[in-house]
């Protein structure tokens, strides 16, 4: 398969979720959602989105640390 260097998903510092995203990843993960629905829910609401899987475990992964304290 052929890679395009334009793609904007190609790198972590162009899949940055804004705080409204944030929080919407937030609220659906302590509901138990996958983070597979997680990105189709995100994506139907800006279908240019770039976020790959990812992205979604290392915010819960985050999530999770500041809610322990770390």
């Amino acid at each position: 398969p052929e890679v395009n260097p334009n793609r904007s998903a190609a790198h972590s510092t162009h899949r940055v979720l804004d705080k409204t995203a944030t929080e919407k990843v937030q609220t659906m993960s302590s509901a138990g959602i996958v983070p597979k629905q997680i990105i189709s829910s995100l994506r139907a609401e800006d279908p240019d989105m770039a976020l790959i899987s990812g992205d979604i475990y290392n915010l819960r992964k985050k999530i999770r640390r500041k809610n322990l304290g770390f």
